[in-house]
């Protein structure tokens, strides 16, 4: 039975649809490094004996690292999220560097794992390495001038007054995921509150009363 509007064609319109996923564009022809990185202090002083290093440590030690004239070239092709791996477009200078960042001493020691080709999507099941690879170059990519909170990445520039010292910010969390139509970006739309950013002394100030009219001094004490 064939319909009066010939099928539809007579009726046409166009609508909006909003999607969280988004094919991602890519060479077959590329390639990126996979290395190991082991940052530990040198030498370990005897406060820290046994503490473990915060990722900003980690990150610190990689940045300093990478101004050094051995790997200041290849600063704007790595991606780094703290821990051990780091991922790059182009073969690193491989051993042990010492380098100093404000009152501490780092040992890095940078040593090749794998090399990573993305003709590899084609075969299936996938490498972990190469998505875990592609997440955090993502995940670099996605960092400028934004607050990371787990998956999450929130600008500043959107910030909304909450009341009671509270502000909330507009980010995405985004995940790389492998499907039959090829690599796919999930980016998910969240709204997360933070602290109002000031002065730590003037938000404690806020939360402990009655505080004693030399409160400055004392929580400098205390902070330190």
């Amino acid at each position: 039975m064939q319909r009066p509007d010939g099928g539809g064609t007579l009726c046409q319109a166009r609508v909006q649809l909003l999607v969280n996923h988004f094919i991602v564009k890519y060479s077959k022809l590329s390639t990126f490094f996979h290395y190991d990185i082991d940052i530990k202090f040198d030498p370990a002083p005897s406060k820290v004996s046994g503490k473990e290093l915060s990722n900003a440590d980690f990150l610190s030690a990689k940045a300093e690292l990478f101004k050094d004239d051995s790997f200041r070239q290849l600063s704007s092709a790595v991606a780094y999220y703290g821990k051990r791996n780091l991922f790059t477009v182009a073969q690193l200078p491989e051993g042990l560097f010492r380098v100093r960042v404000c009152s501490k001493t780092y040992i890095v020691s940078v040593e090749f794992k794998k090399q990573l080709p993305l003709s590899q999507f084609s075969e299936l099941p996938v490498a972990r390495e190469i998505l875990q690879g592609l997440d955090v170059i993502v995940r670099e990519a996605s960092s400028w001038s934004k607050i990371i909170l787990g998956h999450g990445f929130y600008s500043p520039q959107s910030k909304a007054d909450m009341g009671s010292g509270v502000v909330s910010m507009k980010g995405t969390q985004q995940t790389l995921k492998h499907t039959q139509q090829g690599l796919v970006l999930c980016v998910d739309y969240s709204v997360m509150p933070f602290r109002r950013d000031g002065p730590v002394l003037d938000i404690v100030r806020q939360f402990i009363k009655p505080l004693p009219l030399d409160y400055r001094t004392t929580l400098i004490f205390l902070l330190i």
